[in-house]
């Protein structure tokens, strides 16, 4: 007995194991995508675009930073002034540092209309108007 005879069926057998191992690995998946089946859409979440209506911008800010941030006093002031509850006005001042614009509040609803206000934008108009009217803001 020869050494070659030994060898004579190992490259057949590196032919079928590199042919079967692929087509083997195909009917797999083939099987496991026919008896698994794709992902099930259950439990998908729409998504929305704005705040719910219950609630304003700065408080969806809150729970997502779970804490109040500047952005969120700002987006108040903002939406108080969207409401008709304040006036921004620019004023271009030559005078101030760096030539920036400074910012005048005014109010122009009075407290007796603030009672359909939620309590956080109530403390925000407190806070700028109460006892001063108009406010300067210089940036």
């Amino acid at each position: 007995m020869t050494g070659t005879s030994a060898l004579s069926g190992f490259p057949l057998f590196l032919l079928l194991l590199f042919i079967a191992t692929p087509v083997g690995t195909a009917i797999y998946m083939f099987w496991l995508a026919w008896t698994r089946g794709s992902d099930l859409q259950t439990d998908a979440v729409s998504v929305q675009y704005e705040p719910p209506s219950n609630l304003t911008s700065a408080e969806c800010g809150t729970l997502v930073d779970n804490g109040v941030a500047l952005r969120a006093i700002t987006a108040t002031v903002t939406d108080l002034s969207v409401k008709g509850y304040l006036e921004i006005e620019m004023k271009e001042n030559g005078e101030s540092a760096a030539g920036h614009a400074d910012f005048v509040f005014h109010l122009t609803k009075p407290l007796t209309e603030w009672d359909d206000l939620k309590l956080h934008e109530r403390k925000v108009l407190g806070s700028i108007f109460i006892p001063t009217n108009p406010l300067i803001w210089s940036s």
